[in-house]
């Protein structure tokens, strides 16, 4: 997104946040040109109460990875690794939350591509 993790527990304007959607919160990155792409990392939200406890991320392909517990800290990422794939978008949806999560959300979204 925007290549900072802030682990400030006040609020994060480098955040994604839902607006109180939980298991349907989703958030998607586009490119102008397809991009070459084979891992993402997924970082939580700086703060413990709002938790992914799992995803799924899709592709402009037509393909999809299940994406499972991302660590509820935001200083260490859920590595996502694939076969390499050439797309234009992916989108995260978040599957499933803590049981105390109000807004489902990202301090960070990082894709690289193949070879990073």
């Amino acid at each position: 997104m925007d290549g900072i993790v802030d682990l400030r527990d006040d609020i994060n304007r480098n955040e994604w946040v839902s607006r109180g959607e939980l298991e349907t919160a989703m958030i998607r990155l586009s490119w102008d040109r397809p991009e070459t792409v084979s891992r993402v990392w997924l970082f939580d939200r700086p703060n413990p109460k709002d938790h992914i406890t799992s995803g799924l991320l899709l592709f402009s392909d037509g393909s999809a990875v299940k994406v499972g517990e991302l660590p509820n800290d935001a200083k260490s990422a859920r590595e996502v690794s694939f076969p390499a794939k050439q797309v234009r978008w992916i989108v995260f949806a978040v599957d499933s939350v803590s049981k105390e999560t109000s807004n489902a959300g990202l301090a960070e979204f990082a894709v690289f591509r193949e070879g990073e």
